[in-house]
């Protein structure tokens, strides 16, 4: 990640295959006429922000918010005082909006199940889908399948592709089936 922030182009990197034509249907929603937002939550930081606008452009993902992380002494901060900036991140949005519902995507890389499941249960039927792509086999991996497994009343699917996605979106009417 390191290298890649620091010594490649925004048009040198790329997306999970399939993932810009996935998030433009899942903008356009099942009957292709509606404008779902996209909102784009990262833990990376704001001095970065050029960086990932420009690959948003050149990849021609749908435009959206992007909310990075501040970094600053906050970040000292140990144990429960210290804030999840996804979480805040989420919340935030969900509350501004408390109509809309949800569809979150992540990998297993970092905790995104996590805070993707705990929203899921905060805003109760908000979350439809949650789609968590399976990056490498590690000890978090591994982790988080059995946290998906625990709680198999949250839509939550581990996904290797992005065709897969697609399939479990056409089948919950996320996404036009055209």
């Amino acid at each position: 990640m390191i290298y890649a922030t620091l010594f490649k182009a925004s048009h040198q990197r790329l997306p999970m295959e399939g993932t810009p034509d996935l998030l433009r249907a899942l903008e356009r929603g099942h009957d292709r006429l509606r404008e779902n937002p996209i909102f784009y939550v990262s833990d990376s930081p704001w001095n970065i922000y050029d960086l990932l606008a420009r690959f948003m452009e050149v990849q021609q993902l749908p435009k959206g918010p992007i909310l990075l992380r501040d970094y600053g002494t906050h970040m000292l901060k140990r144990g429960a005082n210290r804030p999840i900036h996804k979480l805040e991140a989420f919340r935030q949005i969900m509350g501004m909006y408390p109509d809309l519902p949800f569809v979150m995507l992540g990998d297993t890389a970092s905790k995104d199940a996590d805070y993707y499941l705990q929203m899921a249960e905060e805003f109760d039927g908000r979350v439809l889908a949650i789609y968590i792509r399976q990056t490498r086999d590690t000890e978090n991996a591994r982790r988080i399948a059995k946290l998906i497994e625990a709680n198999s009343h949250i839509a939550a699917v581990r996904v290797n592709t992005s065709a897969e996605i697609w399939t479990d979106a056409r089948a919950r009417g996320l996404v036009s089936n055209q």
